[in-house]
């Protein structure tokens, strides 16, 4: 047993040796009163601008990864075959599917295809 004691021992004394160090967790990031808020710098979107920006930058993206542009060969593999796109939407007049499990259920287990599923905004 005295293997016990000394691990309790040194689990005591690094928590006291340890204990002035430790922060609240919240500490920093307390939310800041809107009047102390700095203003939005020149030439810096907002928040709401900045998410739009951002989601813009990733659709570019998966059209530049569609293209396969980016590829090192001269031919892209999965050219040969077309590229699905599903939707998954809420309202089913909208979109292909409801859920998007059911989407990704619809696919094949062994498939040779590109599919992009689009998601709707929406809770899923």
């Amino acid at each position: 047993m005295p293997g016990a004691h000394q691990i309790l021992f040194i689990l005591i004394l690094s928590l006291l040796v340890n204990s002035g160090l430790t922060l609240p967790h919240s500490k920093g990031l307390r939310p800041i009163p809107r009047h102390q808020q700095p203003a939005t710098p020149q030439g810096m979107p907002s928040p709401a601008t900045r998410n739009q920006q951002i989601e813009e930058q990733f659709m570019m993206w998966v059209r530049w990864m569609d293209t396969l542009n980016h590829s090192l060969f001269e031919t892209a593999m999965n050219k040969v075959y077309p590229s699905f796109v599903l939707t998954v939407d809420k309202n089913p007049a909208a979109g292909d599917f409801r859920t998007i499990q059911a989407a990704i259920d619809s696919l094949p287990i062994i498939n040779s295809v590109r599919v992009i599923i689009k998601v709707n905004a929406g809770i899923y």
